[in-house]
């Protein structure tokens, strides 16, 4: 879950990329957001968030992760 607490009007743009750098989930300007995604590949997945249409206000995210393993 995104969830922007403070700062402006939220809006914040999300990008989540798989270890081989595949897009796997890309919004703009959102408060509030949730996904569920289930890793393909082995690596590091990144999570990037940009401020740039309010670049003048502070803002405070919150994200939360979960892992399970399947066997």
């Amino acid at each position: 879950a995104l969830v922007g607490r403070h700062g402006g009007n939220y809006d914040v743009d999300v990008e989540l990329k798989s270890p081989s750098g595949k897009i796997l989930y890309q919004v703009t300007r959102k408060q509030y957001d949730q996904v569920e995604k289930t890793a393909e590949e082995d690596g590091v997945y990144q999570f990037c968030f940009s401020n740039e249409f309010s670049t003048f206000t502070h803002k405070v995210i919150y994200i939360g992760t979960s892992e399970t393993r399947l066997e």
